[in-house]
């Protein structure tokens, strides 16, 4: 936000350099929260840093916009809540192969987190305990919630969607 005695702030998540795109947008009302090439994350309401050793391919906000997740092609994904002067790290999750796409449930405090070996992993968010996991026969490029989180859909490299129940 910015204006007279207010300074424009932002939050960056770094990685490496790689050959990882995401181009992805993910919004929570202030904020607006982006991705890409750069290895960074933007978010004008927000000020401090999240690192990843290698390019950050997907980013989320919680409903409630208190956390933002980071994916990345190191294999975590970073949960950080927001509500203090800088993110604070509440949780690292390590998945199977690199990230590609990360949802929070819109109700419950879980996460869905998609990886480049087609696997979807649904953790709780407080504790990191594994929900569910399902498997697909090639990488998942996104993932998203219904807005009552009954069901998840998930696009595929093979051209297929998927839809599969959001709760455990």
């Amino acid at each position: 936000m910015s204006g007279p005695g207010r300074p424009r702030t932002r939050w960056t998540a770094t990685g490496g350099c790689g050959r990882w795109r995401s181009g992805r947008t993910a919004c929570s009302p202030p904020p607006t929260t982006t991705g890409g090439s750069s290895s960074s994350i933007r978010c004008p309401a927000v000020t401090g840093t999240v690192t990843h050793p290698r390019a950050v391919t997907a980013v989320a906000f919680s409903a409630n916009g208190r956390f933002l997740a980071s994916g990345g092609a190191d294999r975590t994904v970073r949960i950080s809540e927001l509500g203090g002067a800088a993110p604070a790290e509440v949780r690292t999750l390590t998945c199977d192969a690199p990230l590609s796409a990360v949802a929070f449930h819109p109700v419950d405090r879980a996460i869905a987190v998609a990886t480049e070996s087609g696997t979807v992993t649904a953790f709780e968010v407080e504790t990191g305990f594994e929900q569910y996991r399902v498997s697909h026969p090639a990488p998942v490029r996104d993932l998203a919630f219904t807005a009552d989180g009954e069901l998840l859909v998930t696009s595929c490299e093979d051209g297929v969607l998927r839809v599969v129940g959001g709760r455990p």
